[in-house]
């Protein structure tokens, strides 16, 4: 607590030798077991006590009270260690302002009483008091140090926690006294205190709590210590990240927790700490100069045919930065959000047991977090884990079966559990470390629905596939059902669109049966937020309606190869040219009798032989696709575009990389952007390295690295190049044509451009690299070995047109549907038959009861939203004992064992007839209550 005193001087004449003094009679407990002291370096006066007490039990907490903001006075010429009057200093602080060449007094004095004591008694006059307060025994006379015996104005200013016994150098309360009934002034002076003037005057009265008594005053210093930084920056502490908010579900026998809906402030928390800054280097201490001496008696030198070593004696000396001091005086810092944690505790107050279940943290490479903490067992700080995260990724829920209070066993059904979910922040120049949210603590019961069916699908495993209703995607939606009892039977719609800055594509959820707007704007695919790029789970997918809504767009790869065309024309429903045996996606081999109407089959491969299996394929043939040494390059550049090989009359150029000349070729590559649209058509350029040293680009007689056998000879390997403009048409490959042709010696610096949208990496350059190595396997075409080499075929026939489809991500034309009428739980009656009461019999105690006086059972399934209950108990003899009105819209009802009266009912037998509207339930209850004992006197 702060308290602030505002003293005004009205006397009209100035008062010298002004003090301050803060008096506590502090009683900690049992106020016959005190001890007092200080800490002259925290203007800290504490009370703590002689062990154990008898009200707080073996881990008393100490008390203590602290000058945050003593009398505000100008700075001296001693003052040269005082922070408030250091050069640059913005001064002391008084009514909320720092006033430059001024200083808050601290703590001047520290006395105390002791109540009945004839030396250490209370003051009994003006003198005594102002003596006390100059930091003298009220008679006049200084108080002595009985471990030195010296005098001092401070008494018992040693940390207790050093004493060993009288006569071990620490001045502590038990040197000189037993413990008592203590009071203790702590003052601020001498200054003087100008007519009319005024003075601001702030401390503050502080708890704390350790192991033992003495563990206290250690926790007591820390919380002092925090205590003051937070004042003397007025409080501009950063916030504490928000709680989540969270929703129960339960089944028979499991509690399901999810919360916020991923577009939340718990996610979203960042929090400036304008207390701890950036480091930075301030000075260098270059006075360690290590030296290194060569010294060598008599010259040697060793003259060989080549070489000739002469040592001679050199000296070396090298100067070493020895130590860089820093300061943590740069930029501010900044608290951000970090992870989730679910605790399990034994009460609904906090008290008692808690353990934490559950942590869920961002991907990012922070996992455990360490931090210098107080720790109460060992009475002091020590640096230990703060948090538990394991680069889980983020996640919504959780679904809870086992008690972890209580050896995992399962949890019990209609037995109250309490719960909570936090958010932390994390900032690793922070102190702390991290921040947490308030722990708001649930109490949830494992329960069986009164009117609804058991559920067929458990939390978290059963999944609903999305209908595809429109667009041409290859992406997928999904709904997992995370809590069956939240299941409405709905239909929903997701659709996508890019966000405000057009930087990511982000999707809704509707509820289409009833017009709801459920989630906007989500932007986790796959489990990565495609706004800021950062992976962050599945897990992290919103919640909504008892369904966490899973959004993914396809892999980034090709999704086909197949010919559309041969010599004939269009082949009806294309042939497949994909090696499936090596893993090659789509059509693989299908139709492939029709690819080509000469009877040979063909594959679009690759000419390297160390990746003819397709997941070496395709990231080996687009390494370059983003740009030579682009870190993000690769296949993700083109997609969502579609390519053909088309085998033509006319072909086209390509360049001979072995000869750097330009030379016609049969083929021509095309990148067919949107197949339904040629409008974005454009064409590419081939580069081949010329095996055969023909001067061509035809078979080379060699084996396919795909083949089986030595029977599956291929063309040329090439490179596809495009124009960096990518304009639609053939004016791109024109200018590179004229390129190649005019300056084909720089080909090479031509080629490794950076990747699409990005700038090129050298001047005049046109052309990037889209794919690398590609080739045409004649498959079973003809025996490579045999001398004369003969195949079935030497090329693809005129007319072959080749297409590789890449996959098409999720765009603002696609729209998926979900489903859930078939996952919704039955609508049951109600059936009063259901209705029980727990624990029965009742022996005495109920796990549930937090206090000795406290006694309960529970009614359990009765009525919930729509329903009411009336319980009417009587004893045996028929007498009416205890009515209760059940109408709070759950399924629980609990009845104190009292009377009507109020007054507890005695052992023995009762019945209770519940009345409902859909019927009514006669129980018998045992009732055995404790003996009752006066444990306080």
């Amino acid at each position: 607590m702060f308290v602030k005193a505002l003293i005004i001087n009205k006397s009209g004449q100035d008062v010298d030798d002004t003090i301050i003094g803060l008096w506590a009679d502090p009683d900690l407990g049992d106020a016959g077991d005190d001890f007092v002291g200080c800490d002259v370096d925290l203007s800290l006066g504490f009370c703590y006590n002689d062990g154990a007490d008898a009200d707080y039990g073996s881990d008393p907490p100490a008390i203590g009270y602290d000058f945050f903001q003593g009398p505000l006075v100008p700075c001296e010429e001693a003052d040269s260690t005082n922070a408030d009057c250091q050069p640059g200093s913005p001064g002391g602080l008084s009514y909320g302002v720092r006033h430059e060449g001024m200083k808050n007094l601290p703590m001047s004095s520290f006395t105390k009483y002791i109540n009945g004591d004839p030396v250490y008694s209370d003051p009994n006059d003006a003198i005594e008091a102002y003596n006390y307060m100059s930091g003298i025994l009220g008679v006049g006379t200084p108080f002595v140090n009985s471990e030195t015996g010296e005098t001092s104005l401070f008494v018992h200013a040693d940390d207790p926690n050093n004493n060993t016994g009288v006569g071990d150098g620490v001045w502590v309360d038990s040197d000189d006294h037993a413990s008592g009934d203590r009071r203790f002034l702590m003052n601020a002076g001498p200054f003087t205190l100008a007519a009319e003037d005024s003075q601001e005057v702030v401390f503050g009265m502080l708890i704390a709590r350790g192991s033992d008594a003495l563990t206290s005053v250690t926790a007591l210093k820390v919380a002092d210590q925090l205590a003051q930084l937070a004042y003397d920056i007025q409080f501009a502490l950063p916030e504490s990240p928000v709680a989540p908010n969270v929703t129960a579900g339960t089944t028979g026998d499991a509690i399901i927790l999810s919360w916020d809906d991923g577009v939340n402030a718990a996610e979203s928390y960042i929090a400036e700490d304008v207390i701890d800054k950036l480091p930075v280097p301030v000075a260098f201490d270059t006075t360690w100069v290590t030296d290194i001496t060569f010294d060598v008696s008599n010259d040697t030198t060793i003259v060989g045919p080549d070489t000739t070593i002469t040592s001679d004696t050199t000296f070396s000396f090298i100067q070493v930065i020895d130590q860089i001091d820093t300061t943590f005086e740069g930029a501010n810092t900044s608290f951000v959000f970090q992870g989730y944690n679910v605790y399990q505790l034994e009460t609904s107050s906090g008290q008692g047991a808690k353990k934490r279940i559950a942590t869920y943290d961002l991907i990012d490479g922070i996992t455990e977090i360490f931090d210098d903490v107080f720790d109460p067992t060992y009475g002091e700080t020590i640096n230990r884990r703060v948090q538990y995260g394991s680069d889980s990724g983020v996640k919504r829920s959780i679904t809870i079966d086992t008690d972890g209070l209580n050896a995992g066993i399962p949890l019990k059904t209609n037995r109250a559990y309490y719960f909570a979910v936090t958010t932390y922040g994390y900032n690793p120049y922070g102190i702390p470390r991290t921040l947490e949210s308030p722990t708001n603590i649930m109490e949830i019961r494992p329960q069986i629905a009164t009117t609804r069916g058991d559920a067929e699908t458990i939390s978290g495993t059963s999944s609903i596939d999305a209908t595809h209703g429109s667009g041409a995607s290859d992406g997928s939606v999904r709904a997992v059902v995370i809590d069956p009892y939240a299941v409405t039977g709905d239909e929903y719609q997701v659709s996508f669109h890019l966000n405000a800055d057009s930087s990511a594509l982000v999707w809704d959820v509707i509820n289409t049966t009833d017009g709801t707007n459920l989630i906007s704007g989500n932007p986790i695919q796959g489990g990565v937020d495609m706004a800021t790029g950062s992976e962050v789970g599945e897990g992290a997918n919103p919640i909504i309606e008892g369904l966490q809504i899973i959004v993914n767009g396809p892999p980034n790869e090709f999704k086909d190869f197949y010919v559309t065309q041969n010599a004939s024309g269009a082949i009806a429903g294309n042939a497949g040219a994909s090696a499936d045996y090596n893993g090659y996606p789509g059509m693989g081999r299908d139709n492939m009798e029709n690819q080509q109407t000469n009877g040979s089959t063909w594959f679009i491969t690759t000419s390297n032989g160390d990746n003819k299996n397709y997941e070496d394929f395709f990231p080996y043939v687009t390494r370059y696709s983003g740009g030579y040494g682009n870190p993000g390059g690769g296949m993700q550049y083109l997609i969502p575009d579609d390519f053909e090989f088309r085998f033509t009359e006319t072909g086209s150029k390509m360049l001979n990389r072995t000869t750097d000349l330009v030379v016609d070729t049969p083929l021509e590559i095309w990148n067919i952007g949107d197949v339904a649209d040629p409008s974005d058509d454009f064409q590419m350029m081939g580069l081949f390295n010329d095996s055969n040293e023909d001067g061509e680009w035809n078979m080379y007689q060699d084996d396919s690295p795909i083949s089986g056998a030595s029977n599956d000879p291929y063309m040329e390997g090439f490179y596809v190049v495009e124009h960096a403009d990518r304009v639609p048409g053939t004016a791109g490959y024109e200018a590179m044509v004229a390129a190649f042709t005019a300056d084909p010696g720089a080909s090479g610096a031509y080629e490794w451009a950076t990747g699409p949208g990005l700038p090129l990496s050298a001047p005049g350059q046109i052309t990037r690299v889209v794919l690398l190595n590609m080739t045409f396997a004649n498959w079973n075409g003809g025996d490579v070995t045999a001398d004369p080499f003969v195949v079935d075929a030497a090329i693809p026939e005129t007319g072959t047109v080749f297409r590789m489809v890449t996959t098409k991500p999720n765009s603002a034309s696609d729209v998926f549907t979900v489903s859930t009428s078939s996952y919704m739980t039955a609508n049951t009656t109600f059936d009063p038959q259901g209705i029980n009461v727990w624990p029965n019999p009742y022996f005495g105690y109920n796990p549930e009861e937090r206090t000795t006086l406290e006694r309960r059972v529970t009614f359990t399934h009765l009525p919930e939203a729509d329903g009411t209950a009336t319980i009417r108990i009587f004893n045996l003899a028929g007498q009416s004992i205890k009515k209760l009105d059940h109408n709070d819209g759950t399924q629980y009802e609990v009845w104190d064992l009292t009377n009507n009266f109020n007054i507890p009912v005695s052992s023995g037998m009762y019945i209770a007839h519940v009345v409902t509207d859909q019927g009514d339930m006669v129980l018998k209850i045992a009732i055995v209550q404790p003996e009752e004992r006066i444990d306080v006197y």
